[in-house]
């Protein structure tokens, strides 16, 4: 009988990686859509450096907040589990490496992460707020 070695989760690109450590440090008010908090990270990626597409076009009914070169990034203010199923479309792409929900709270993506092989991670504008020394 052969032998069944679980693969690893998928390791975030470096793309992936560098908007991550941008999206981190996003400290927002409270906000009253989803649009308001768009234009807030818009606005520190693109500072940061980052080209961005808004409005991703992936297929259709596929339209995602944000591509980020092959990174999509999805913001919810109230994310539920019962958008995965969106979330799942979006990573079925063949553009799609990767997904960066940006969320009020934490949403565990391992899940997602095994269905797709493909790296995803949850930013909590929420959990972001925290003591900065310095």
């Amino acid at each position: 009988m052969p032998i069944t070695v679980a693969k690893p989760n998928p390791r975030p690109t470096p793309e992936m990686a560098a908007l991550l450590a941008v999206l981190r440090t996003l400290r927002v008010g409270p906000l009253t859509t989803e649009r308001a908090l768009g234009d807030e990270m818009e606005s520190l990626l693109r500072g940061a450096g980052f080209a961005l597409q808004r409005e991703a076009v992936l297929g259709p009914g596929d339209r995602v907040d944000f591509l980020c070169g092959d990174i999509a990034i999805e913001l919810k203010k109230k994310a539920r589990v019962a958008q995965v199923p969106q979330f799942f479309r979006y990573l079925n792409h063949d553009e799609v490496q990767g997904l960066i929900l940006l969320a009020a709270r934490t949403v565990d993506m391992k899940g997602l992460e095994k269905k797709t092989k493909k790296p995803c991670a949850c930013v909590s504008v929420w959990g972001n707020w925290g003591i900065s020394v310095g």
